[in-house]
C-alpha cells in the first residue's frame, strides 16, 4: 500500500483506493518533472500529460502539477510538437495531441497551444504509398480501397494513418477550435471525421486501421472505439455514433484492461449514458494488479472514477 499521508487530508469523499492511486502517482513522479509508463523508467509524454489530466482533477497536487507542466513546456520541440519520450530526437502527432490538450485544459489558449496546433496541422494528410506499391497495384488490376485518399494522422511520419492518431489529433483540435479560429481548420476536421467513419466496423466500432483486410471484417476494439467517439462526440446523433456506443457499452461487460475501461467509462459518461456501474471493477482490478505499476493506466482509472460532480476534462465545450 502507497503511502497516503501526504493526500489524505485534502481529499474528503475520496475511497481509500483513490488515495493510493493518487499516492502512487506522487510517488513515481521522474525528477524532471515528467512520468515514465512504469515506475523509474525515463519520462513520456503521453504519460505525463494523462498523469497531468488526473492530478488536477484532485485539486491536491499543485506543487507537481507545476513541476509535469514544466516539463511539458520544456520538450516542446521548436516544430510545435513533442516527442515520444525524453530521449526521442523527434515529434510526432498522436503524443503532441496529448500534450496539447493537457496544457490547453490545465492553462488555457496560449503561445505552445497555438504551436502544438500548427504542428498537428501540418501531419495531416492522406497515405502516401510508394510508386513501386502504386505499379503493383494496377499492374495487378486493384482498385485503391474505398477512403484511402481520406487524410487523417500517424504513429510516426511517413507511416500509414491509423484511426487511434487520427482520433488523439481531432479531439484536441476539435477542443481549441474556437481558441485557434482559423479558417482553414474546419476542412481539416471534415476530411478527418470523414476518414473515421470509412474506418468504422460493420458491427460498430472501431479497430486499430481498416474496418476490413482482405475482405475479411475486422473486430473493434473498446479502446480505439472510446477515443475515436470522444473524438466524434459532437455528432453524437449519428447512427454510426449510436451503434457504436452500444458497441462499447456490452464491450465493457467483458473488458479486463483498466486502460480501456477507463476510457470507455469517460466516453459512455459524455454521450449520457451509465457509467458508474464500472468503478467497482476498476477497484476490484486494484485491488487484484495494482494495475501492474501502469501510469497511464492509473491516471486514467484516477479519472473515471472522481466522484459525482466532477468534470470530465474529455467532455469538449
Amino acid at each position: 500500500m502507497h503511502s497516503q499521508t501526504d493526500v489524505s487530508t485534502t481529499l474528503a469523499g475520496r475511497e481509500p483506493w483513490h488515495l493510493d492511486l493518487i499516492a502512487f502517482l506522487a510517488e513515481t513522479q521522474n525528477p524532471d518533472g515528467g512520468w515514465g509508463y512504469l515506475r523509474g523508467r525515463q519520462s513520456a509524454t503521453e504519460a505525463s500529460a494523462l498523469a497531468a489530466l488526473a492530478l488536477q482533477s484532485t485539486r491536491s497536487e499543485q506543487a507537481r502539477l507545476e513541476r509535469v507542466l514544466g516539463y511539458l513546456r520544456g520538450q516542446q520541440r521548436d516544430s510545435g510538437g513533442w516527442p515520444v519520450n525524453a530521449s526521442d530526437p523527434s515529434a510526432a502527432a498522436w503524443v503532441s495531441a496529448w500534450a496539447g490538450f493537457a496544457l490547453f485544459r490545465l492553462e488555457g489558449w496560449d503561445r505552445g497551444c497555438q504551436k502544438a496546433a500548427g504542428f498537428i496541422l501540418e501531419n495531416f494528410g492522406p497515405v502516401r504509398l510508394p510508386w513501386t506499391a502504386r505499379l503493383g497495384r494496377w499492374l495487378r488490376g486493384e482498385k485503391p480501397p474505398e477512403g484511402e485518399s481520406l487524410g487523417g494522422w500517424m504513429w510516426n511520419p511517413g507511416t500509414a494513418t491509423w484511426v487511434e492518431p487520427t482520433a488523439c489529433a481531432l479531439l484536441f483540435l476539435k477542443a481549441v477550435e474556437k481558441s485557434l479560429g482559423a479558417d482553414s481548420l474546419s476542412p481539416v476536421i471534415d476530411e478527418a471525421e470523414r476518414m473515421l467513419y470509412n474506418r468504422m466496423c460493420p458491427s460498430g466500432g472501431w479497430n486499430y486501421g481498416n474496418a476490413r483486410v482482405l475482405g475479411e471484417a475486422l473486430r473493434p476494439f473498446p479502446l480505439t472505439t472510446a477515443i475515436a467517439l470522444l473524438a466524434l462526440q459532437d455528432r453524437d446523433q449519428r447512427s454510426e455514433n449510436q451503434q457504436s456506443v452500444e458497441y462499447l457499452n456490452q464491450a465493457t461487460r467483458q473488458d479486463r484492461s483498466a486502460t480501456s475501461l477507463s476510457l470507455a467509462g469517460l466516453c459512455l459518461e459524455v454521450y449520457g449514458r451509465p457509467w458508474r456501474f464500472l468503478i467497482p471493477t476498476l477497484s476490484a482490478m486494484y485491488a487484484e494488479t495494482r494495475y501492474f505499476e501502469n501510469t497511464k493506466a492509473t491516471a486514467l482509472a484516477l479519472l473515471a472514477s472522481r466522484p459525482e460532480g466532477e468534470s470530465n476534462p474529455f467532455r469538449l465545450g
